[in-house]
């Protein structure tokens, strides 16, 4: 990118340059660039690329785990701090252990989804050049915000990074506003427990709570025992077999017959 505006740049607006300068991506002054084409055409490689970086930005990014894989070499590893907790946009979401996986885990269940709507925004906010709470609007349409396909995967990107989801390069497409993803992540992350499965649950855990000699006094015994089919052939029952039973025995064996 050169720093004077032309017919090829008069086209970026100040959120597109803060975008490429998070990117790490700096403006080439015309002398610049013109010495590095003058060093390409000397260098006789096939395909040089002529960039002036942002060494300190990229360093960052790699230590957010967001850096693109073939600018790592130009920046030396950095291990990432065991308290730190954040990601290029300071949010709380750290690539280490997952953080956003981890912070829901600790939030009561209605709060879940308001926090994962923060962390979309406060990535979103960074991805287009902005402080991490600069975004408000969750219903807002990606498109609306400026965004196009670099961007998009580079959401997808920070996102796979905060919560180790392996996310489709199409997510903002998919999904075209941050509580649409959030709603999605949180799925992923914190699935809703199988209803059915859970009503199941709670009544036989209900029926194996109720004394042997109320299911009797009510009449209910000679019906479980029916239906688990213990009842003999003289239509009488085992008096001992049954006795030595409790509810929850009782409720398994008509379960086994029915199911």
């Amino acid at each position: 990118m050169w720093e004077e505006t032309s017919g090829l740049t008069g086209g970026l607006g100040e959120q597109d340059r803060r975008r490429m300068a998070a990117s790490g991506v700096v403006p080439l002054t015309s002398a610049q660039g013109l010495a590095l084409l003058d060093a390409a055409v000397a260098l006789g490689e096939p395909a040089p690329v002529a960039v002036r970086l942002d060494l300190a930005v990229l360093r960052g990014r790699a230590r957010d785990g967001v850096l693109n894989a073939r600018l790592r070499a130009l920046v030396p590893a950095a291990s990432r701090p065991a308290n730190a907790g954040g990601t290029g946009g300071g949010n709380g979401n750290g690539a280490g252990g997952h953080g956003l996986l981890r912070r829901i885990g600790s939030l009561p269940e209605a709060q879940r989804e308001q926090a994962v709507v923060r962390a979309v925004l406060a990535e979103t906010a960074v991805v287009l050049g902005h402080r991490p709470g600069d975004l408000t609007q969750a219903d807002r349409r990606f498109r609306d915000l400026g965004f196009d396909s670099l961007t998009a995967v580079e959401l997808r990107n920070r996102l796979r990074t905060a919560t180790g989801l392996k996310l489709p390069a199409s997510l903002v497409f998919d999904y075209p506003t941050p509580r649409a993803i959030a709603e999605f992540l949180l799925a992923e992350l914190a699935p809703a427990p199988d209803e059915a499965a859970t009503r199941d649950a709670g009544i036989r855990a209900a029926l194996a709570a109720i004394p042997l000699d109320t299911l009797r006094d009510s009449g209910l015994l000679d019906r479980l025992l029916h239906l688990a089919g213990q009842q003999g052939a003289e239509g009488r029952h085992d008096d001992e077999q049954i006795d030595s039973m409790d509810a929850e025995a009782l409720i398994a064996m008509a379960n086994s017959v029915t199911d």
